[in-house]
């Protein structure tokens, strides 16, 4: 319960800092990141939270590379946390947010691109941020039902 309040107000803080900044900065992604690779190893998830994070970061990494407007070094960078985090949580759960997160921005983009819903409308700024923040709570409660579920395992 501890570890999914810490990682629920690192997400929030995140999230609060990218919509106001529009970035995010290394003080809020490396240190989350490292932590959660830390209690990743304490865990015994090592492993699968080094591979989640590599696997993620590469895979950002290459879509940063081939269009750095799409994607930014920040969101690289959030990639080592949210890889490792979801990879102790097994493959289906990686999966989910390696194919979650980039598909809600999508179907977003298309929506706002033109129309009342354009980028600058106050309307899309409360349909993304509510967008996002339902991504985050569906995350936040699949994270927390996998980690209860190992914490249950022998």
């Amino acid at each position: 319960m501890g570890a999914g309040l810490v990682i629920g107000a690192w997400m929030l803080a995140l999230s609060v800092y990218d919509l106001r900044e529009r970035r995010l900065p290394n003080w809020l992604t490396l240190p989350g990141a490292a932590v959660i690779l830390v209690a990743g190893a304490i865990t015994g998830k090592g492993i699968a939270a080094l591979a989640g994070a590599a696997a993620l970061s590469a895979l950002y990494l290459l879509i940063h590379l081939l269009s750095p407007r799409s994607m930014g070094g920040g969101d690289v960078k959030l990639a080592l946390g949210l890889g490792a985090l979801t990879g102790m949580c097994g493959a289906d759960v990686w999966v989910l947010a390696a194919i979650g997160a980039p598909l809600l921005t999508a179907v977003c983009a298309v929506i706002v691109t033109d129309g009342p819903l354009a980028w600058n409308g106050v309307v899309s700024f409360w349909l993304r941020l509510g967008a996002f923040c339902l991504y985050l709570v569906v995350m936040f409660v699949v994270v927390r039902s996998a980690i209860a579920t190992q914490a249950r395992e022998p």
